[in-house]
């Protein structure tokens, strides 16, 4: 072999050799920029984890958006920009409540060991204490319901009460067809009790992503909000309990036709889809086997007819459009000349304005309409449905609070409860009460401890409204 040719071949094997080298290093490099680019995609897909204070500044930018558009409201009439002006009032009011949290008092923010004694009580009516005959509870619930309250004040068979009613016979079991928009079985128990059945859609840990009102009922908030309603003093909530329920040995053998109809079988589960607005084959409810979780809510007794009105600070439901409570700051004057003063006056606003910081607290923006007793002279609202709360406990939709923050009125009473649970004093003491309950743990801890975050901000929206009185020189805020 001569030498020009084996110094061709060397040439020739060092172009190969770097040619390779040149392809390795383009390979490696796709590699790093595919790997760093799959990192931030990933990153950017992960829950956002907003700030409220974010959020608010979203909804303001959207609204914005919005200005030079004509929208129509539920009665068809036209609110043109004159009116949209004032449309970030509820954007606005949350941003100076929010602000207003960060400077508090010190007497908001200090650990106050009154509430003891109050707990104290609470736990000792929840504590079953003897074993009641249905017939006996159906006799002490029906008393206990009056014109101011559900429970009374004072409950020493209160446990025993929810221990048999958790364990009751379920003698017929129907549809729940008219009760609301979502699954749940009208069940009547021993004693001729009626209670609603609800079933359990998500894990406790569940995150219910998109708005307040998104996703289905949950069957735990149920239970919580009654246990938080016995804290607060908000005794107008209808007894809750969970339950486990064997669907295939206590439901089937006493459901009517109807809602046997939609029963059937998963693998080994058993399923069904009810039948309601938003029930239907599409999307049935399946027990584990044939257990199956849920809340169990007691109906109010037969003598109690209750009547459905509008809530004047309801959700429009639409993107897009807004509720007038929403733009006008001053709304509140409207309702009260014309709306409350048909039904029920100072009363009923206060009422709205309690139930409105229990909702805050319980992340409840789906109170479209409420109930009173109908043909009674009281006119005491009662606080239904609480299913959709503790969706997402890292969001704050401070305007829920509209009735408080708008109309600047509220209870001594209720002022006076709440600040017995400051210094993140609330958390713990639901977090005690639903260790009563028959599925606990009914909250997770972010649940529990958004609760008092919540708390800060309902004080920091009567520190807004005792500002504005003092600014305006008006009456102390609250009665």
């Amino acid at each position: 072999m001569s030498l020009t040719y084996r110094a061709m071949l060397r040439r020739k094997y060092a172009a190969t050799a770097l040619l390779f080298m040149l392809l390795l290093v383009i390979v490696t490099n796709i590699y790093f920029i595919y790997i760093v680019v799959d990192e931030k995609t990933s990153k950017s897909n992960e829950p956002a984890k907003e700030t409220t204070a974010e959020l608010d500044r979203q909804k303001a930018q959207s609204a914005k958006e919005h200005q030079n558009q004509n929208f129509q409201n539920k009665d068809g009439h036209k609110m043109t920009r004159k009116y949209y002006k004032h449309q970030n009032a509820s954007i606005i009011a949350a941003q100076q409540i929010l602000l207003l949290t960060q400077k508090l008092p010190s007497h908001y923010l200090e650990l106050n060991e009154q509430h003891r004694e109050i707990l104290h009580r609470i736990f000792y009516d929840l504590t079953p204490s003897s074993e009641l005959s249905s017939s006996d509870v159906k006799q002490l619930t029906d008393q206990w319901v009056t014109n101011e309250e559900i429970v009374p004040e004072s409950a020493p068979l209160l446990g025993s009460v929810l221990k048999s009613i958790c364990n009751s016979k379920i003698l017929k079991a129907r549809s729940g067809r008219g009760l609301g928009t979502q699954l749940k079985i009208l069940l009547t128990l021993e004693g001729n009790m009626t209670a609603i059945f609800k079933p359990q859609w998500y894990p406790r840990e569940q995150i219910i992503e998109g708005p307040v009102y998104a996703g289905k009922d949950r069957h735990n908030a149920e239970i919580a909000a009654f246990h938080l309603g016995l804290i607060l003093g908000f005794r107008k909530i209808p007894l809750a309990v969970g339950r486990k329920i064997n669907l295939h040995r206590e439901v089937m053998p006493v459901a009517d036709h109807e809602l046997l109809e939609t029963f059937h079988q998963e693998g080994n589960n058993t399923c069904f889809d009810g039948i309601c607005a938003y029930c239907g084959p599409h999307d049935p409810i399946c027990a584990k086997q044939d257990i199956l979780e849920g809340s169990l809510i007691l109906w109010l007794p037969n003598k109690v007819k209750l009547r459905k009105i509008r809530h004047p600070w309801q959700r429009v439901y639409k993107d897009g459009k807004r509720a007038k409570w929403e733009a006008d700051e001053k709304f509140c004057d409207y309702v009260k000349s014309q709306d409350i003063r048909k039904i029920g006056g100072l009363t009923t606003l206060l009422d709205l304005v309690d139930a409105s910081i229990f909702d805050f607290l319980i992340d409840n923006g789906d109170r479209h309409h409420f109930e009173i007793f109908e043909k009674q002279r009281s006119t005491m609202i009662v606080m239904l449905d609480n299913g959709k709360s503790f969706g997402n406990p890292a969001i704050d939709h401070i305007d829920i609070l509209a009735p408080l923050y708008q109309c600047c009125i509220l209870r001594r009473t209720t002022y006076e409860r709440l600040l017995l649970y400051t210094g993140g004093t609330l958390s713990i003491a639901l977090e005690k009460s639903l260790q009563w309950s028959h599925i606990s743990p009914v909250l997770t801890d972010k649940h529990l401890l958004a609760l008092d975050r919540r708390l800060k901000i309902v004080l920091g929206a009567i520190s807004l409204c005792l500002q504005k009185r003092d600014e305006n020189h008006l009456p102390p805020v609250l009665l």
